[in-house]
């Protein structure tokens, strides 16, 4: 009997993956991947407005961020997708771009020209020899969130200890705070001073980030033009960024060892159900902090990095997630009406309500109070894409930031890296050609004739 219940057993399950993989190889259906599961309640709602509208099975697929390459990779060399998610940054990667179909043809709900209804700053994102490869659908930053229940437990009170009576504005204010925090901590009287998750490699980048616009691009806006104008190369030593370096160092010191062990899905939740102060994050963790606890009082603020409170006004900004439509596709007409769909008004509200995204749609505006709050802040462009293309500006950074953390890492051995790294990287270094297109969008007036090399 056991034997004969296993047999049965062994047939169910085959039956069962069989029906599975049946689904998913439907032919008439469109196929889409993406990251970030967090906004699956909104891709529940377009992926049935998309089947009723056109009468098409849409087979959806969402994976975490630290997992979509992979998914990517082998679904497009399988030639197995159709539409599939994409960060507007990898338009730099061109092995990626070679998967991509042009999309300069995709219509606005109104008939007309889709990319005419775009602000031109998120069009030249997505832009390769006058092509566009991905449908960006927002901006996002990286504030430092705060929780306010715990800043009402401040001893001086917020209105006391703050020059503005809400948050700190200068690096003295920021470095008491810490202080006052652990001290905090110690004595059990809150759960931790951040909220973090540096399982994954990538999340410290953002920490990364959030000190070098108030130390280094806030201070001189053309600081990496000038490197880039120089024969020499990069110099690290330069007093913004050791200033960067040691501010950095002390805010990361923070961090519990634990956090460290911790998978990043997990720190916005941590953030929200816990007595925990700060978290340094992207924009587009709103939605899951809201999710864990709707009733949560947020507070955000640019990260005050400096001691001169006028350049601790900005935030790190980047072009967030768009659409890809498969250059093997079969369906790329299908293809092009479900991203088109994205952009139909009502929709789009909904988009960036839900998920909590900066519209780059002209005349669209955020209307999430919560996520408003968080805009508020005027932007620079986020250190990673401000490095020379094709320099490892962000890899590095990433270990040196962990090594502030668990104390392995000095300010010296840091600069001594990055100029390593950035300056011993000569075939990098030598392939001029990509830097054109990166002066002309952060810079102006410079040509390549200035900084070629003798």
């Amino acid at each position: 009997m056991k034997k004969l219940f296993a047999v049965l057993l062994s047939l169910a399950l085959a039956l069962s993956i069989t029906s599975v993989f049946a689904g998913c190889s439907n032919e008439d259906a469109l196929r889409v991947i993406n990251f970030r599961p967090e906004d699956e309640a909104f891709y529940t709602y377009l992926n049935d407005e998309f089947e009723k509208k056109y009468g098409v099975e849409v087979i959806y697929e969402s994976v975490s961020t630290d997992a979509y390459p992979n998914l990517q990779q082998s679904r497009l060399q399988g030639n197995a997708i159709d539409v599939f998610g994409t960060q507007v940054s990898n338009i730099a990667s061109e092995s990626l771009v070679s998967y991509m179909a042009p999309l300069d043809d995709l219509k606005a709900s109104d008939g007309g020209s889709l990319w005419d209804q775009i602000e031109e700053e998120a069009v030249s994102t997505v832009t390769i020899d006058g092509s566009r490869y991905i449908a960006p659908l927002g901006d996002v930053t990286i504030p430092v969130y705060y929780n306010k229940a715990v800043f009402s437990k401040l001893d001086p009170a917020p209105a006391q200890r703050f020059a503005n009576g809400q948050y700190p504005t200068t690096w003295s204010e920021m470095s008491a705070l810490l202080r006052d925090l652990q001290a905090m901590k110690n004595r059990k009287e809150i759960d931790d001073v951040i909220a973090f998750g540096g399982m994954e490699s990538w999340p410290i980048s953002m920490i990364v980030n959030a000190f070098e616009v108030p130390c280094v691009s806030a201070v001189d806006p053309y600081f990496y033009r000038e490197l880039a104008l120089s024969h020499e190369g990069y110099d690290f030593g330069h007093d913004l960024y050791r200033d960067n370096f040691e501010k950095m160092r002390e805010f990361v010191s923070y961090i519990d060892d634990r956090s460290m062990g911790q998978s990043y899905a997990f720190a916005p939740s941590t953030f929200a159900t816990t007595q925990t102060a700060l978290m340094v994050d992207g924009s587009w963790s709103l939605p899951a902090v809201l999710t864990a606890n709707p009733d949560m009082e947020i507070g955000f603020f640019p990260m005050p990095a400096n001691d001169s409170a006028e350049y601790n006004i900005y935030v790190p900004k980047k072009a967030g997630s768009g659409f890809s439509i498969a250059k093997s596709s079969q369906k790329k007409d299908l293809a092009a009406k479900y991203i088109e769909m994205h952009y139909d008004p009502a929709i789009y509200q909904k988009y960036i309500d839900d998920c909590c995204i900066r519209p780059v749609l002209k005349g669209v505006e955020q209307t999430n109070a919560t996520a408003k709050a968080m805009y508020v802040f005027p932007t620079k462009p986020e250190a990673e894409s401000m490095w020379i293309p094709g320099l490892p500006g962000s890899t590095p950074l990433r270990s040196i930031a962990v090594g502030f953390q668990n104390g392995t890492v000095s300010v010296e051995d840091a600069i001594k890296t990055m100029n390593d790294q950035m300056n011993g990287n000569a075939a990098a270094w030598q392939k001029r050609s990509s830097l054109q297109p990166w002066l002309d969008r952060y810079f102006d007036g410079v040509e390549r004739d200035e900084y070629a090399p003798e």
